[in-house]
């Protein structure tokens, strides 16, 4: 469909970028990139474009590369999700080790989306790392009060409540975890008493 679509109209910037998209799933890392610089040839400053391609460059091992596309499809003030970007470049900083800017784009996808799956588990994450409990908490439990959970979630959650001390939530989460995913692999890391990352 798309090869049609490119066949009837070479320029149109949407194909070649979901063929890039196409191509990055068949891990077929030259013609991704090939697509996806011709669609930001032919609209640079389409912001789904930027962040796919940022996404891209995360992906291949140039995380540091990607952090400029995710801030050029942050420059359209219309742009429908600025939250993706903004997580996206979040998630490649913690990959380059700069956690300080991850934070920094974490928190400002939470503030443009209170409800972003992705801010919140990365925040409470990163803010458990830090023996910040108080804040680690509030965004697990957000998470768990937004979305219906899920093991890593949950495991999330009860990490957080062990190392805050709360044995009665700790608790409460594991036998959740237990119950709803028996076969998954944090159900077992909790059978081991591995309570690692």
């Amino acid at each position: 469909e798309l090869r049609q679509a490119l066949a009837i109209d070479p320029n149109y910037p949407a194909a070649h970028g979901m063929l890039g998209l196409v191509y990055m799933d068949l891990n077929d890392r030259p013609r991704a990139e090939e697509s996806f610089q011709r669609a930001l040839r032919l609209a640079p400053n389409d912001s789904d474009l930027n962040n796919n391609y940022g996404w891209f460059l995360c992906q291949s091992g140039r995380e540091r590369e990607s952090i400029d596309f995710f801030q050029r499809a942050l420059r359209n003030p219309l742009y429908q999700t600025p939250a993706r970007p903004l997580h996206n470049a979040g998630i490649c900083s913690l990959r380059v080790g700069d956690v300080a800017g991850a934070e920094a784009f974490f928190r400002r996808s939470f503030q443009v989306d209170p409800s972003n799956p992705v801010a919140m588990y990365q925040l409470a994450r990163l803010y458990l790392s830090r023996a910040q409990h108080e804040q680690a908490r509030f965004y697990a439990r957000r998470l768990l009060n937004t979305f219906e959970p899920t093991a890593e979630t949950l495991w999330l959650a009860l990490r957080v409540e062990r190392a805050a001390g709360n044995r009665e939530a700790e608790a409460t989460f594991g036998a959740q975890l237990r119950r709803r995913f028996p076969q998954a692999r944090e159900t077992g890391l909790l059978a081991a008493g591995d309570y690692r990352e």
